[in-house]
Parts: C-alpha cells; sequence; structure tokens
C-alpha cells in the first residue's frame, strides 16, 4: 500500500492510536526525525 502524507517544511506530526505507528514512522522518517516511545521503554 503506498502512503502519501504532505506536510510542509517544520511540521510536528503526531501519530496517535493503535498498532502500527513505529512501523510507519519508520518508513517514512530517518531515524534522526523520530522519537518513539518504543525506543525508551
Amino acid at each position: 500500500m503506498l502512503v502519501f502524507l504532505p506536510f510542509a517544511p517544520g511540521t510536528l506530526t503526531v501519530l496517535v492510536g493503535g498498532s502500527g505507528k513505529t512501523a510507519l514512522a519508520t518508513r517514512l522518517w530517518p531515524t534522526s526525525w523520530r522519537l518513539s516511545l518504543d525506543d525508551y521503554r
């Protein structure tokens, strides 16, 4: 499935909800751009 989410540069994006947030963020953004609670557990 192709996902296209147009965000303006500098936009703060928060993913909230059930499963799949980290997987989606991993596909969309480089590690240096992400903060994931999974990384801090």
